[in-house]
């Protein structure tokens, strides 16, 4: 048995010997505990016993209160590792989606540079630019973004708007040859935000892993 636990299990033992004590005293006054020569032996007893109650009761009182500040301790420790694990559950899937985004956007690129975007290719290049579209679009990137946040805040959104413009502006294209000949460049420029981000996600979480292992310790 510990001594924490010996002192949390036996504490009452102090202050139930003072109280018998002074019960003792009261029922059969001086005798049992003084001399018959000791006038002043029960107002002596009394006021020691007084002194030592005091010391007692004031010293189960830091007891008590260190106790409910290692628990309170415990707790909130015990709050941040749900905390913790929280996040490291979405830190791990926001950088294999980023993982996943920047695939998308490789093959996006490489795929469009085959051959020249015409209004018989707008249905086919909306369709891909659109996976990418989805790709940026998931939930976790906001979730990371609250949680564990990231060096240009500004990236997701931007993206997600590059993303939306290239999109509508393919639909335009498709009837509107004038509109068509600036869609290379807008989803170009896109694709590249929608890197960026990606980028930046995956060095964020890389960077939140190195604290989270220097945090164990």
């Amino acid at each position: 048995m510990g001594l924490r636990e010996a002192w949390d299990r036996f504490v009452w033992l102090i202050p139930f010997v003072v109280v018998v004590t002074l019960v003792l005293l009261t029922l059969f006054g001086r005798e049992p505990f003084c001399g018959s020569g000791q006038e002043n032996c029960f107002r002596e007893w009394v006021s020691a016993l007084s002194g030592w109650f005091a010391g007692v009761a004031a010293f189960i009182t830091l007891a008590v209160l260190s106790r409910q500040i290692s628990d309170g301790r415990k707790h909130h420790q015990q709050a941040l590792d749900v905390t913790l694990l929280r996040t490291d559950s979405v830190v791990n899937r926001a950088r294999s989606h980023a993982h996943d985004l920047l695939a998308s956007v490789a093959s996006t690129e490489f795929i469009l540079r085959q051959s020249p975007l015409t209004q018989a290719r707008v249905d086919f290049a909306s369709a891909i630019v659109m996976n990418v579209q989805g790709k940026a679009m998931v939930s976790v990137f906001d979730q990371f973004a609250d949680e564990v946040g990231s060096a240009s805040p500004s990236l997701l959104s931007e993206a997600r708007s590059s993303l939306e413009t290239a999109v509508m502006s393919l639909k335009v294209g498709k009837t509107d040859p004038e509109v068509l000949d600036a869609c290379d460049e807008l989803i170009g420029n896109a694709l590249n935000r929608a890197r960026e981000f990606a980028n930046d996600i995956i060095a964020t979480s890389e960077a939140f892993k190195a604290w989270r292992e220097h945090l164990a310790n």
